[in-house]
């Protein structure tokens, strides 16, 4: 089976500081993408997140 992603999430500055394809959204923390999601909920999507337990990356479960 193929997969049929939408959109790729990186957050952190290692990930912010490359420039990287536009089909990918940057984000420089947590705190960033949260606000984001607030003013842009997903809605009825699978997510996966991944990343090391200093990222705090737990804290956008509020947001999905």
């Amino acid at each position: 089976n193929e997969l049929n992603i939408k959109r790729i999430f990186l957050v952190g500055n290692s990930f912010y500081k490359f420039s990287i394809n536009d089909e990918f959204m940057r984000f420089r923390n947590v705190q960033e993408i949260s606000e984001w999601l607030a003013k842009n909920p997903i809605i009825n999507a699978n997510i996966m997140l991944n990343g090391s337990r200093i990222a705090g990356l737990e804290k956008l479960i509020l947001y999905m």
